[in-house]
């Protein structure tokens, strides 16, 4: 499983790594994220390790603390970005072990549509209940819990804002044990 992690980390390393510096991308920034998000957040289980590794990998730059705000807001962390905290892209994992994609000009019904893709399917030993949605100030927040063999297992929130070229957000947090 490990290899498994670190093969499918190594090639969207190379991936963003190419956009992040200004080369043609090979799929959208919607992609990206997801790519980012289901290689780095999902497997990582908050693990700053893994979360520190893929984000130097990438080239990402290390946010200073007084830089983070506008992506932790308060809560404790660690961001890594594209350049500058302006970035196009941005990495975050806070101390309690969420971890969350940022992406500025991103088709929010693309990155709605592929991270609704990437759900669990029925059938599978995890089971997906959404468990909220709310429309505020031209952002929708959409939540789910994800449960692995009847046990809580992660929390999956999609955030965008409205418009066609917008901003947006993956999270990805443990369960609790």
């Amino acid at each position: 499983m490990r290899k498994k992690i670190v093969l499918v980390t190594a090639i969207l390393l190379a991936q963003l790594s190419s956009f992040a510096h200004g080369q043609e991308p090979s799929s959208s920034p919607a992609a990206l994220t997801m790519k980012v998000y289901m290689g780095v957040c999902v497997p990582s289980g908050g693990s700053y390790s893994i979360v520190s590794s893929a984000a130097n990998g990438m080239r990402l730059t290390r946010l200073a603390e007084d830089k983070t705000e506008r992506f932790l807001r308060g809560t404790p962390g660690k961001v890594w970005a594209t350049g500058d905290e302006n970035g196009l892209f941005a990495l975050a994992l806070t101390d309690d072990g969420t971890c969350t994609v940022f992406v500025r000009r991103v088709d929010s019904t693309e990155l709605t549509a592929l991270f609704t893709s990437w759900l669990p399917p029925a059938g599978s030993s995890f089971r997906t209940e959404k468990i909220a949605q709310k429309s505020e100030n031209g952002v929708t927040t959409t939540s789910y819990a994800i449960y692995r063999d009847g046990r809580p297992y992660q929390s999956w929130v999609l955030m965008v804002s409205d418009g066609g070229s917008a901003q947006g957000a993956v999270s990805v947090r443990p369960a609790s044990p």
